[in-house]
């Protein structure tokens, strides 16, 4: 999806602009070379050049002078559910890492996981994780049904983050100085 001005200047920004579907083997249309970053691997940041690329009247997206509500209403209505889902596999994926870690590493005549401020603390974890699902599925399945649930989105999404953030503290902690390593899986977990 592209935005662009299509309206004459002192066109006020909320009127101004189109959204359009332009394909990327569309002629005229050059994706350039995208680098990773650090953390998200799943996630790239890249340009794409335009040259005289046509669009045909099918490609506009809700009205023309409309792009800016079509921008909005998108990044906001999909945007909130995918970064609330981000969060919660990347709190998932810290339970897990963390599970794995201290129940393989010995301690005593057990290993980590047999202590019960570490099961506690596990537990958190996982009640945090758990919480984040709940809410995250629900608004959802309401978004996907049809139903209004902006308040449910913002909820799940702010919720997930703050619990994403605890975890992602916590998790490097049961870690120990092994969490350190620039090998360690458990540093793609973003920190709070």
């Amino acid at each position: 999806m592209v935005v662009a001005r299509t309206a004459p200047p002192g066109t006020r920004t909320s009127q101004a602009l189109t959204a359009f579907l332009v394909w990327g083997d569309q002629r005229g249309v050059t994706v350039m070379r995208h680098t990773s970053k650090r953390g998200l691997h799943g996630f790239s940041f890249g340009q794409i050049a335009f040259d005289r690329v046509r669009v045909q009247p099918s490609d506009v997206l809700g009205d023309v002078g409309q792009g800016f509500e079509v921008a909005q209403s998108s990044s906001i209505l999909y945007g909130r559910p995918y970064h609330t889902a981000l969060s919660l596999g990347l709190r998932e994926a810290a339970v897990s890492l963390t599970t794995r870690y201290v129940s393989s590493r010995p301690r005593y005549q057990g290993t980590l996981a047999d202590l019960s401020v570490i099961r506690e603390r596990l537990g958190h974890m996982s009640a945090r994780a758990i919480t984040a699902r709940i809410l995250t599925y629900h608004a959802v399945d309401m978004l996907d049904r049809g139903l209004p649930c902006d308040d449910d989105l913002i909820a799940a999404k702010a919720l997930g983050h703050d619990l994403a953030s605890e975890t992602g503290n916590d998790a490097p902690q049961l870690h120990a100085a092994n969490g350190l390593a620039e090998d360690s899986p458990i540093q793609r977990i973003p920190k709070g």
